[in-house]
């Protein structure tokens, strides 16, 4: 089983080819928000076309007879929206900075392309009382604009969540609170959430959501406590406030998995995912340790699952070999004649006899 990180983030990527551009950068005094700064933009040129869901790496080096700061640098979609008007989209947020020391201007930055970009252009500026100094200034600089497809995951492969992106969700209590250091959240009983959320809008493809097609499952991973966890899954269906999906562990668990092919999910087809959180029955503190979704595919070790396996008081028997997989379609056990289940971590497993196949929760 292979993991990929998702943070916005990643891990294996087809190598594609690289190439460096020359371009002079003129900031120019700008009225910008009705305050005043130094801006200047060139349109940059990728190594392919960007499309949805590549990684996007942008860095330069070059000269400037500016003096020794820290530029703010973006890279902004241009391109025409449906209406014919020039959009300006921020695609790498507002935190990245470009330095400038000894006449030497360098810096990069990434993003995940949430739609294709067609027209990308690369913006440095400088606000405040100091904004003057770069008006008229040049930067001359090579860019290098790379953008990589992700390789197609195999199937049981995991698709991992950054826990330092876990945000508010919603907190009716007014108490919710989330240490990034530790990757603990604190909530008060079933009236708060701390998550993820895929929602994302722009002017060409209006509301985008995490496609879950490739899914078989999320999962959370946490140390033990003594209330339940719920993780609920938020699809879109078409509503301001989506479908919530939920699985509950019992006090003590470890982990809460919610399948994608379970009945609510009808027919094992899966909405786009709005966004995935977690609530606690009791008020108090949970540590996270992972979070991730797993892949579907036709290489599964259960492809079919039938109602004749015996099970008594969480022994599996059988006249046979008997095999226990996890979620992810890897094996966690085999046995002969008979296997206590009791023995497990609670979570959702698929057992495999020559009788047949079940899909089992251990709680």
């Amino acid at each position: 089983m292979k993991k990929i990180i998702y943070s916005f983030v990643g891990a294996l990527f087809f190598a594609l080819s690289v190439n460096a551009q020359e371009i002079t950068v003129k900031l120019i005094d700008n009225k910008w928000d009705g305050g005043e700064n130094a801006q200047g933009f060139t349109e940059i040129t990728p190594n392919k076309s960007i499309l949805k869901g590549d990684k996007v790496s942008v860095s330069f080096e070059g000269t400037t007879a500016g003096s020794d700061t820290q530029l703010g640098v973006l890279i902004v979609e241009t391109a025409e929206d449906d209406f014919g008007e020039a959009q300006w989209e921020n695609l790498t947020g507002w935190s990245n900075q470009a330095t400038v020391s000894g006449g030497k201007v360098s810096g990069s930055l990434s993003f995940t392309a949430a739609n294709d970009v067609k027209k990308p252009v690369i913006c440095f500026f400088l606000s405040g009382d100091d904004f003057a100094t770069y008006v008229d200034v040049e930067l001359n600089i090579t860019v290098t604009c790379t953008a990589e497809t992700p390789k197609a995951p195999e199937p049981g492969d995991i698709l991992e969540l950054d826990l330092n992106e876990i945000s508010n969700i919603w907190d009716d209590c007014g108490t919710y609170e989330y240490d990034k250091e530790t990757h603990t959240i604190t909530e008060c009983a079933w009236s708060a959430a701390g998550g993820w959320a895929f929602w994302t809008w722009s002017l060409t493809a209006g509301n985008t959501y995490l496609s879950a097609s490739d899914f078989a499952s999320f999962t959370i991973e946490f140390e033990p406590v003594d209330f339940q966890v719920q993780v609920v899954v938020q699809t879109d269906d078409g509503t301001d406030n989506g479908e919530n999906h939920q699985s509950v562990a019992d006090a003590g668990a470890t982990s809460a998995t919610l399948l994608f092919d379970d009945e609510e999910f009808v027919g094992g087809i899966v909405p786009d995912i709005r966004g995935m959180w977690v609530q606690l029955g009791e008020a108090g503190s949970l540590k996270i340790t992972k979070a991730y979704f797993t892949y579907k595919g036709e290489e599964t070790a259960i492809s079919s699952v039938k109602s004749d396996v015996q099970v008594e008081n969480g022994v599996v028997y059988s006249e046979g070999q008997i095999s226990v997989f996890d979620v992810a379609g890897k094996k966690v056990t085999e046995a002969t004649k008979s296997f206590n289940m009791n023995v497990l971590q609670p979570g959702a497993y698929f057992i495999q006899t020559q009788e047949g196949s079940i899909k089992y929760w251990k709680k």
